[in-house]
């Protein structure tokens, strides 16, 4: 237990600045996070340790930390989630990471840095996210449309991807709807620009 508290503690402390500076780039220059070793009876002691680890976090400048299940934004939380594993990811083993609708709650400037932090993400690992915003889509190496149809008594999925102008077309019609203009389409082309693509 006593190592165990020794390790925690060491990596307590780089894990809060590491956390704290992704937070940063998804548009919370305020925000500050600390996991929190929250000592158990010695009775509860065990292979695990001799604490519990809180997750504690402010988003606002003046305000005091708080655990981060009460933390109350779905915009927050998700960026939180995403900073998160941004974090832990950077070390672990290559592996496949799937962000369903992280980018919920949020949109624009925070939707494009929560994009370029995903494509970060993937310079280590394959990321798969499900997004609507096409602020997010546009990061993505491969973009795959994903439509559905009904038929009678059956739906079926269909999954395109998506390549030129085709992608151009989809993140212009994500941005302005079912009817596509032309300052949508600059919008979408410039999008990709921005994103490497």
């Amino acid at each position: 237990c006593q190592n165990l508290t020794e390790g925690r503690a060491k990596a307590s402390a780089q894990l809060a600045i590491d956390v704290s500076e992704a937070l940063g780039k998804l548009h919370m220059p305020n925000a500050r996070f600390s996991p929190s070793l929250v000592a158990k009876n010695p009775e509860d002691w065990n292979d695990k340790g001799a604490e519990k680890i809180e997750f504690m976090v402010t988003t606002n400048a003046g305000s005091p930390m708080q655990p981060l299940v009460k933390i109350a934004s779905g915009g927050e939380v998700s960026r939180l989630m995403l900073a998160l594993k941004e974090v832990f990811y950077r070390t672990m083993p290559e592996t496949t990471l799937i962000f369903d609708e992280v980018d919920t709650g949020v949109g624009g400037r925070v939707a494009d840095s929560m994009g370029a932090a995903m494509k970060e993400i993937s310079q280590r690992h394959q990321v798969m996210a499900i997004t609507h915003l096409p602020q997010v889509a546009s990061w993505g190496g491969t973009h795959i449309r994903i439509t559905k149809k009904s038929e009678e008594d059956k739906t079926h999925t269909q999954l395109d991807v998506l390549t030129g102008k085709e992608r151009v077309d989809e993140l212009a019609r994500m941005l302005s709807g079912k009817d596509v203009t032309a300052e949508a389409e600059a919008a979408a082309k410039s999008m990709l620009r921005a994103s490497g693509d």
